[in-house]
């Protein structure tokens, strides 16, 4: 595509066919992105931290991908999520478990756009969730003392106190 100087310009172009409406729909983006740069004009950016707050308290619930953009992947885990009780729970773990990956691995909104805030905390947020995990899986290996005999489990009396 030729160097786009204004919109007029482009109008002019499109009109004598020169370029085909696609190209004048990109152009015109182009010259909008262009302008806001020069004005010093910046697209609100969602924030990294709250974004990881809200999937960890109210992940299964699909609320980050709400705030963040995504309705499909939102509405997928909260419909999940309410009918997990029909089928034994399950998805719901697949929930806990694709909302802990997103934790880790999104950050960007569904614009595209880089999550905004403070990076420190978000790092700090992401290492606060792997410590979190460590210790509830101490917790709860420390709390389930199994003895296997057999191939069997069996529950001491001092782990049922």
């Amino acid at each position: 595509m030729p160097d786009l100087v204004d919109l007029q310009k482009l109008r002019e172009m499109r009109d004598s066919g020169r370029i085909t409406v696609e190209e004048y729909d990109k152009g015109t983006e182009l010259l909008y992105q262009k302008s806001m740069r020069q004005a010093g004009v910046r697209r609100a950016t969602k924030n990294g931290a709250v974004y990881i707050l809200l999937a960890g308290f109210l992940g299964v619930t699909g609320l980050h991908n709400f705030y963040a953009g995504f309705w499909g992947r939102a509405l997928i885990q909260l419909g999940l999520s309410l009918t997990s009780w029909l089928f034994l729970f399950l998805p719901l773990i697949l929930v806990v478990l694709w909302v802990l990956i997103e934790i880790f691995l999104q950050n960007k909104d569904a614009d595209g756009n880089p999550f905004g805030g403070s990076r420190f905390l978000i790092v700090g947020l992401r290492i606060g969730t792997v410590l979190w995990l460590v210790y509830t899986f101490y917790i709860t290996w420390k709390n389930n003392e199994f003895i296997w005999q057999d191939n069997t489990v069996v529950v001491t009396d001092e782990d049922m106190v």
